[in-house]
């Protein structure tokens, strides 16, 4: 039963599960009236209302039959549900209606270990898990459809209360539920008018009449007491709300009167009342034990509540920062943030740190400056922070963060420890070692600091796991809130923009020097950092010219847009190869492509190439570029080793070869130059690298936090670099103008100063 979704649901469904049968409520969105729809078209002897934000035990279903089966005068049976984050955690078994306030799941908040067991009748079901019984819909009616959303299925029980059925318990069925995935945890206009309109609407419509006026009088005061808070923290969209609320209730009145007419005397005794606050031998919220603590309730439970106690109705605050620069210029972490901010910006209020200085605005979210190594430009930004996402070497340049109380988002998308084992690899053992160290400890750090954490791949997710479980996070209270550890840590890969590319200015053939209209163009997408292998492809371009005279080379960056980032060993290395080999009319080198401008790139290539070594870091690597070459349906030659180059083979995108296969690479090149792949296959791909798909984990969770109970918050500092001895500076100095002349001996000059101020701020 669809409620009117918008999210491309039900194209999904039909493709998925062809067998379903797909109904989508016209007249919505109303979830009475969705009820009612599906009812109508169900046919067995048990009717299961079910919220679209739970995940089912496998025995749920059967757990509530089997309670409904064991008497007669059944209306129905509550489940027990509990919080899909915090499984261990009651979330409700059935529903009441106290003398003041609102609607009332009975046990929320309890930890479940037992005491429910004994608990066989709910006053009220909640129609987000309950088995209803097909006699007694026929007997009590369908919904009340002006309700649509909240207290509809109060509404509904009471009236079967009253006509004699009983509102079983089946403690034992459980729900796991996502508390208001659908509508949001905090406070909307559109939660806090229903509730509102419909609690006036349920007593006016069961109560006797000076039961009623009592009801509606404490509502007043309440409702006006929220106005005052809401207008006070400037939230007059909340305070209009409630306005509108009672002046739709007033409108109902009427309708109100006609429904009371037409009910039987009974449906207003005043014994009618135990089925609206008698807990029926459930403890009552304060008085459960055991219950979650003051301190978790506050920290970490709150979100769930809602209510004027949790942010005041306010999207929560989350500060992403960057490691890396976010601006016309970026390299792959800061266009994962870049891109990961516009998509989160639309369920919290996203500020994104970037270090060093910026041209670059943003209309969705806050873009804001801070310099590496100085807590200072740094500190406010985080101390306006609920939530706050770190990675890499953020809190090696930053100590204090190691101290942070925020809920605390982790990114290990880039094995830093293993690419450094092969960019470090030339340098003097003891200096790699240090190196080595400091990564070890920087990322043991981020294991104990993490309330959640997001990775690229299952396999990386399985190598993290391991430094988790060494780090003492996956502990059997983890374990118990989800057995899965999706709760600690899931799958947030690189995605691939909403839109397909644009071209929209020629750039490479007929406009490149030496890149003809003709030109059949092999594209390296990314940079040349040293842990790839471009000097494969270099050989191999020989061979592909003997036979393809029209192919071109171009490497679309050499020097990374980061000034703090040197040059590497491989792009001089790949430099010297082409001079050497005398290619210089058919490779080119650029300094670095904007942002917005690689789509003109990847459009006018023919082939794109990834190669790599044959070493760890390939195991658990996951390429920018290759989201690019999906992006725009570029076929690709890709060395074999990484989870990428496995899809690529299996869904046949190109070719894969071993790591420093030559004559592999070139007829690779030569096969896709001479028979070009079909584009339109990379669709399903591209389809499920949308950043909208691949940021789901992360809305999750900040839309709900938690901070992680194992999680510690004073972790030990990491070592440094040991400084480099004075007498061997001017061998260094040597090495630099070897490898690049004095130009390399200026920006190695600028790397150690820059780490020595870094150091001593530290």
């Amino acid at each position: 039963m669809d409620d009117r979704s918008t999210d491309g649901t039900e194209a999904w469904v039909r493709e998925h599960f062809p067998q379903v049968v797909y109904l989508c409520q016209p007249d919505g969105p109303n979830f009475a009236a969705a009820c009612n729809l599906g009812v109508t078209q169900a046919a067995g002897e048990w009717l299961f209302m079910l919220n679209n934000d739970t995940v089912l035990e496998p025995t749920c279903v059967a757990e509530l039959v089997a309670v409904g089966m064991r008497q007669t005068s059944v209306g129905g049976v509550a489940a027990m549900l509990r919080f899909y984050r915090n499984r261990a955690f009651v979330n409700g078994l059935g529903t009441y209606i106290p003398p003041h306030g609102y609607g009332y799941d009975l046990g929320i908040g309890s930890l479940d270990v037992g005491q429910f067991t004994s608990i066989t009748e709910v006053p009220l079901l909640c129609f987000g898990a309950a088995l209803i019984s097909r006699s007694a819909w026929n007997q009590v009616g369908p919904l009340d459809t002006a309700y649509g959303f909240y207290y509809e299925d109060s509404d509904w029980s009471y009236r079967a209360r009253r006509a004699g059925f009983t509102l079983l318990a089946a403690s034992q069925a459980r729900v796991y539920h996502k508390f208001s995935a659908s509508l949001g945890v905090l406070p909307t206009p559109f939660k806090v008018r229903c509730v509102t309109r419909n609690r006036l609407r349920f007593v006016r419509k069961f109560l006797p009449h000076r039961v009623a006026e009592r009801r509606m009088l404490r509502y007043a005061l309440e409702d006006g007491a929220h106005f005052m808070l809401y207008m006070l923290r400037r939230q007059p969209s909340l305070a209009w709300a409630i306005v509108r609320g009672w002046i739709e209730a007033v409108f109902q009145t009427p309708t109100i009167w006609s429904i009371r007419r037409r009910l039987p005397s009974i449906c207003f005794a005043p014994v009618g009342l135990d089925a609206l606050a008698a807990p029926f031998g459930l403890p009552r919220l304060k008085e459960t034990i055991p219950y979650l603590t003051a301190d978790s309730v506050e920290k970490s439970y709150k979100p769930y509540l809602g209510g004027e106690d949790t942010d005041g109705g306010r999207r929560l605050r989350l500060l992403i920062i960057s490691p890396d620069v976010i601006n016309v210029n970026m390299g792959g972490v800061g266009m994962r943030y870049w891109e990961l901010a516009h998509i989160l910006a639309e369920h919290a209020q996203v500020t994104l740190a970037t270090p060093g200085t910026t041209s670059l605005s943003a209309d969705r979210f806050s873009l804001r400056v801070y310099a590496s190594g100085r807590q200072e430009t740094l500190r406010p930004l985080v101390n306006d922070a609920d939530i706050v996402l770190v990675s890499g070497f953020i809190v090696y340049h930053h100590p204090f963060l190691r101290h942070l109380k925020q809920f605390v988002i982790v990114d290990l998308y880039d094995p830093t420890t293993l690419e450094n084992l092969e960019r470090f690899a030339a340098r003097p053992l003891e200096e790699q070692q240090a190196l080595y160290q400091v990564g070890v400890a920087t990322y043991n750090n981020l294991f104990a600091l993490g309330d959640f954490f997001i990775c690229a791949s299952e396999k990386q997710r399985d190598y993290w796991l391991g430094g988790l479980t060494s780090a003492g996070r996956t502990t059997p209270e983890v374990y118990a809130a989800d057995p899965t550890l999706r709760r600690l840590i899931d799958v947030v890969p690189f995605g691939i923009p909403e839109q397909a590319p644009q071209h929209t200015q020629s750039v490479l053939k007929g406009v490149y020097p030496g890149i003809e209209a003709d030109a059949r163009v092999i594209l390296w997408g990314g940079g040349l950092w040293d842990w790839l292998d471009p000097l494969t492809l270099i050989e191999a371009m020989p061979q592909v010219l003997a036979q393809i005279p029209q192919a071109r080379l171009f490497f679309m960056g050499t020097q990374h847009p980061n000034p703090d980032v040197p040059p590497s060993r491989m792009a001089m290395l790949t430099r010297a190869r082409v001079a050497a080999l005398g290619l210089e009319h058919i490779v080119f080198f650029n300094d670095w492509v904007e942002y917005a401008q690689r789509a003109n790139y990847l459009l006018e290539a023919d082939v794109g190439v990834s190669l790599h070594g044959d070493h760890i870091e390939t195991r658990f690597a996951f390429r920018t570029r290759i989201m690019d070459y999906l992006w725009a349906g570029l076929p690709m030659v890709m060395s074999g080793g990484d989870v990428l180059s496995d899809w690529v083979s299996e869904v046949g995108l190109g070719y894969t070869v071993a790591p420093g296969d030559v004559d592999g690479v070139a007829q690779s090149l030569i096969a896709l130059l001479q028979n070009p792949a079909d584009r339109a296959q990379f669709a399903p791909l591209v389809e499920q690298f949308r950043w909208s798909q691949v940021a789901r984990p992360l809305l999750q969770y900040i839309t709900a936090p938690w901070h992680n109970g194992a999680r510690t918050l004073s972790a030990a500092p990491s070592p440094t670099v040991p400084a480099t001895a004075f007498w061997r500076l001017p061998y260094k100095a040597l090495q630099a103008i070897r490898a690049g002349g004095l130009t390399q001996l200026r920006r190695a000059v600028q790397e150690y100063l820059a780490w020595h101020l870094s150091s001593r701020r530290r």
